[in-house]
């Protein structure tokens, strides 16, 4: 596969940079429908309409700019698939009368059809998808930082809160891991460590869901007494 993406470099280039600025331009959008709701909030119409206006301006350059990058994520995966193809065709072509006809036609055209569509599905298709959605989380944590570092944290709070209620066996394990590297003086055996019956693991979760949310609680504070600081500031 990295032979086709060197090869295609300068079409998948294109088609990412343009995918990552509508993701930037999406979470652009998202910061001006803040200001828009804020001026509704305050009853500024003058506000609200000039928010609005840029709101439109902006979708509409993002529905342009997906549009285009849509038609050049299809050009590249298109040109890499007819590569395939190619190259394909070339090997058979190369093959001996008698390994040749050792397979069924069917399976050539199998391969020159089914298997390039998997190849589609499965490598050309989610590298695309891939970098939109890494550039987005790029972006959202820039949108954070910009409204307020505590936002950021806050939103890592919230992430890995739901990973671990997802998984709680493997957060308790990389958890240890991480924090408490070459040891394994964690790990109980509850047939020979009867701290273990006493501490189950419900415990722990519980412990662990308390101190995520005592860090959101924390954290929600802070923001708004820094924010009723700046608004009594901006009132002097």
């Amino acid at each position: 596969m990295q032979y086709y993406f060197k090869k295609n470099w300068k079409k998948i280039a294109l088609a990412c940079s343009i995918g990552l600025l509508c993701e930037g331009l999406y979470v652009v959008i998202q910061l001006v429908m803040m200001r828009e709701f804020d001026a509704a909030i305050s009853l500024d119409l003058r506000g609200f309409l000039l928010w609005t206006a840029v709101n439109l301006g902006l979708y509409t350059l993002y529905l342009a700019l997906a549009a285009l990058e849509g038609v050049l994520e299809a050009r590249a995966i298109r040109d890499m698939n007819n590569q395939v193809r190619r190259d394909l065709y070339l090997s058979l072509l190369d093959k001996p009368h008698a390994d040749y006809h050792s397979r069924d036609t069917g399976e050539y055209i199998s391969w020159l059809t089914t298997n390039v569509k998997q190849m589609e599905h499965l490598a050309w298709a989610p590298f695309f998808s891939c970098v939109q959605q890494a550039g987005l989380v790029v972006f959202c944590i820039l949108a954070l930082v910009s409204l307020h570092w505590l936002m950021l944290a806050a939103g890592l709070v919230l992430v890995i809160g739901t990973l671990a209620a997802l998984d709680f066996d493997r957060a308790f394990v990389v958890f240890h891991a991480l924090f408490f590297p070459g040891k394994d003086n964690w790990i109980f055996d509850w047939s020979m460590d009867p701290i273990i019956l006493f501490l189950p693991q419900d415990f722990f979760r519980n412990c662990a869901i308390l101190i995520l949310a005592l860090l959101l609680v924390w954290c929600a504070a802070l923001i708004a007494a820094d924010l009723w600081t700046k608004s009594r500031r901006e009132r002097r």
